[in-house]
């Protein structure tokens, strides 16, 4: 399997965790895998949990799986 193949199945399996969350199980393990230390998430400032975000570290106050996972 050539690097744009494995790229492609690295994001394919993040949307696949992602949609099927349970996080109760091993998949919130699998997604932080999933993510760079560095990456950077920015969300609209007019969302509960708007602002720029690096890595997956946990923080206090309204986060996207705090808005999501309930639904």
């Amino acid at each position: 399997m050539g690097k744009e193949e494995q790229n492609v199945q690295v994001m394919l399996e993040s949307f696949r965790v992602i949609e099927e969350r349970d996080p109760k199980r091993e998949d919130v393990q699998r997604e932080l895998a999933l993510v760079q230390p560095d990456a950077e998430f920015h969300w609209p400032p007019a969302l509960p949990y708007g602002g720029t975000f690096r890595g997956a570290t946990q923080r206090s106050g309204d986060t996207w799986g705090s808005t999501w996972t309930p639904l």
